[in-house]
């Protein structure tokens, strides 16, 4: 109610991404990001989102949202092939470059 949020609907209406708060110049440039790569994955344009959320990567690889980049990518390049290993690759990135993000804690598997 007092503080700006941000939304991203589809030509529906249909909620895809949302933040609440004030955002900084280069945060709300990660965020506008997310929201796109948020309404190509489900219409399967993984490859569009992929291009998108690397080039955030590569403009912004030390910020802390980056983390969310890596994770919302490795998503898009899993549901583009099914291959659970480049998932694994995303999140073993994520723990190592990003480690107190909550992305990181968001690791499913039991190390071996």
């Amino acid at each position: 109610m007092w503080t700006p949020s941000f939304y991203f609907l589809d030509y529906r209406g249909k909620l895809l991404y949302s933040l609440p708060g004030y955002l900084p110049p280069e945060d709300f440039r990660i965020v506008m990001r997310l929201g796109l790569a948020a309404y190509q994955i489900p219409r399967g344009k993984y490859d569009e989102a992929i291009t998108i959320l690397t080039d955030g990567l590569e403009k912004f690889a030390s910020h802390p949202r980056s983390a969310t980049l890596l994770f919302w990518r490795g998503m898009a390049q899993y549901l583009k092939s099914y291959d659970s290993q480049e998932f694994r690759e995303a999140m073993s990135a994520i723990r190592d470059s990003y480690p107190n993000s909550p992305e990181a804690r968001m690791w499913p598997w039991e190390e071996q």
